[in-house]
């Protein structure tokens, strides 16, 4: 399973949700075994970002995720995030592009 935190709420445009003003501040996610359904021990993965364009925070957002823009400020560049996940869910889905446990 996994999550995000947005520093902005998801607004509709012609009738479909638009993610494309707000920014990720936050992944997080565990693996699940697919045969047992439960999480995997260690297969936790938390990681804050930082915005790109802080400009378009929405102080309604950090209110909810209780974030700081402190925080979201200091934490690792996103290009740096994106791939430390995408190396943790290659950890538990090894085998050529099949999944082998869930996210």
């Amino acid at each position: 399973m996994f999550d995000f935190e947005t520093a902005g709420p998801l607004t509709q445009k012609n009738g479909t949700l638009d993610a494309s003003i707000v920014e990720p501040i936050q992944i997080a996610c565990v693996m699940v075994d697919p045969r047992k359904l439960s999480i995997i021990p260690g297969s936790e993965f938390v990681s804050m970002m930082k915005m790109v364009d802080p400009s378009r925070v929405n102080q309604k957002a950090l209110d909810v995720n209780h974030k700081t823009m402190d925080e979201i400020m200091a934490a690792p560049e996103q290009g740096v995030v994106w791939k430390r996940f995408a190396e943790h869910v290659r950890r538990y889905n090894p085998k050529n592009g099949f999944a082998t446990a869930p996210i």
